[in-house]
């Protein structure tokens, strides 16, 4: 197993956890483990509500930078954590975040671990979540507001 942490526990020290092994890049792989600990930028407690949105992006990304503003107003409407993937430190990554208005719920993913977890290989990677925590469907690359909308909305049924 691998993944975000979607359970229905609140640790103040962690917000994510990955189990090594299986990658989660299938229709039905589960997004929850207890592993290993993973601090949000905030470091706020993040549990995460069903269905959801996880995208890992990163700040040396054009394509990335193209969908800051989708990312944001999808944030306003649906639950969404992303994943700094290899974009530097909290602080670094902080800053990038606020020069560049990104404010949504972050993970920092410095050393590439849970992106590693993930099987990413390339960003933006989008994993959606739908109500008992499986990855219903992923998306690699640009996607469009409605693209990813929509497949929020399926995983919701």
């Amino acid at each position: 197993m691998v993944g975000l942490d979607t359970g229905d526990h609140a640790d103040p020290d962690c917000s994510v956890g990955y189990r090594e092994g299986n990658t989660a890049g299938g229709s039905g792989a589960r997004a929850a483990g207890h592993h290993d600990r993973w601090p949000t930028l905030s470091g706020a407690v993040q549990v995460l509500p069903k269905p959801t949105l996880i995208y890992f992006w990163a700040s040396w990304c054009g394509i990335c930078r193209m969908m800051q503003t989708t990312l944001v107003d999808i944030a306003g409407d649906v639950p969404v954590i992303t994943v700094a993937f290899q974009s530097g430190d909290r602080a670094t990554v902080s800053g990038y975040m606020s020069k560049n208005g990104f404010e949504v719920p972050t993970i920092v993913d410095e050393e590439g671990g849970l992106g590693q977890a993930y099987g990413i290989r390339g960003v933006p990677a989008l994993f959606f979540l739908d109500r008992a925590g499986n990855i219903r469907y992923t998306s690699i690359g640009y996607t469009t507001s409605v693209g990813i909308r929509l497949r929020l909305w399926l995983a919701s049924q």
